[in-house]
């Protein structure tokens, strides 16, 4: 077995499953993904959607799932730590994995030159048309150029579906300003659910891995990360993270059901007793490679 992609330790744990198996460093807490040949490890996985049907994701993925996108926490953090580091003006702004295309229309209430990207064409259906004239309907590396740099490049919950992220990132650099910056809004597994996952797989290792499936969110992810985890492979591409934090997405993006909204709350309540949360919020620029301390 290979060793972590991360910290390069072989204390490593596989669980297996029909579709491949997820592998967890017991050293810097690194979950990802090894497929079987059904499954190809490239942006195609974030138009992989079936499987998927259940009501919470359905209701997720909806443009409704947002009433209030001015109101919505985790894009009013996004935009007043973008104004403590680019105060003023438009910025010219590319979102990859547009999805419902939200944020787009946020980002041109507030001024920005905003040009989204979505791998899923059937993400068309719920897309405003006003809208998709900024969109490329295209897995993002089949794209070759575009006509000017990006002031922000953000990833909103599709960054742990590539495989391929890293690379991505490093083709990235290209479009990024020198004076630019990459948002990565990534799937965290320092949570609750996460930690509950740990110990039934250790106590019932059938119910556990069902578990784990689905906090991981195999196999429509690549990844489900750690603070130490992600911020060794940041490094070990050449990427500085300049701030990061934790959270959790809104209950009400989840459910109109108030008691699940509730019981979900609770569950929050605990992420922030632990200072964790099913998101991780990384703001990186281009860096050194292997400037950071690596996990021991």
């Amino acid at each position: 077995m290979k060793p972590c992609p991360s910290c390069d330790k072989n204390k490593i744990d596989e669980y297996s499953y029909e579709e491949g198996s997820i592998l967890i460093c017991r050293n810097c807490g690194l979950q990802w993904a090894r497929y079987t040949g059904r499954v190809e490890k490239n942006t195609s996985l974030i138009d992989s959607r079936e499987g998927l049907s259940n009501s919470i994701t359905n209701y997720y993925m909806s443009s409704g799932s947002i009433t209030s996108s001015g109101c919505y926490p985790p894009y009013r953090s996004f935009f007043r730590f973008l104004e403590t580091i680019k105060p003023g003006g438009s910025l010219r702004i590319l979102d990859i994995g547009c999805g419902n295309g939200v944020f787009l229309q946020e980002c041109l209430k507030l001024g920005h030159d905003v040009t989204g990207i979505e791998a899923d064409d059937t993400m068309r259906e719920i897309i405003p048309p006003g809208l998709q004239s900024r969109i490329i309907f295209s897995p993002v590396e089949k794209i070759s150029a575009f006509g000017q740099p990006f002031d922000v490049i953000t990833f909103w919950d599709s960054f742990e579906h590539l495989a391929d992220g890293f690379k991505l990132l490093n083709r990235l650099r290209a479009y990024l300003k020198n004076d630019g910056i990459i948002y990565l809004r990534v799937n965290n597994n320092y949570d609750i659910f996460n930690i509950a996952a740990y110990f039934i797989t250790c106590l019932f290792p059938s119910m556990g891995k069902r578990m784990l499936k689905l906090c991981f969110g195999f196999p429509h992810h690549a990844w489900n990360f750690s603070r130490t985890g992600i911020s060794n492979l940041l490094d070990k591409n050449g990427w500085q993270v300049v701030s990061y934090g934790f959270s959790d997405t809104p209950a009400s993006r989840f459910t109109k059901n108030v008691l699940l909204r509730c019981l979900i709350e609770l569950a929050y309540l605990f992420n922030r007793m632990i200072r964790g949360g099913k998101i991780g919020e990384y703001y990186i620029v281009p860096g050194v490679k292997g400037a950071a301390l690596r996990c021991s």
